[in-house]
């Protein structure tokens, strides 16, 4: 899943956020800028990643919920074998 927004300015500092928690580049975020594009990737969507993500620039702030819906089933939780 990934959250995109655009400013006026060129090469300006976002910071992103799920709620008020800081997010910062790692395995399950990946954060990017090219010009004025700012990216926020979440990688591995699961029903924890759901919540309120914003794009923050001084004191101006874009929001988007992301909302996860359906069953998801660990590849280890199940077995056909029944004995």
């Amino acid at each position: 899943m990934t959250f995109e927004c655009e400013l006026s300015l060129d090469d300006a500092t976002v910071e992103w956020y799920k709620g008020d928690r800081a997010i910062k580049a790692s395995d399950k975020h990946s954060v990017s800028s090219r010009g004025t594009v700012h990216r926020l990737t979440v990688n591995d969507i699961d029903s924890k990643d759901a919540g309120q993500y914003s794009a923050v620039f001084r004191n101006k702030a874009t929001k988007a919920n992301l909302t996860v819906e359906g069953c998801f089933i660990h590849q280890n939780c199940c077995s056909n074998d029944r004995k």
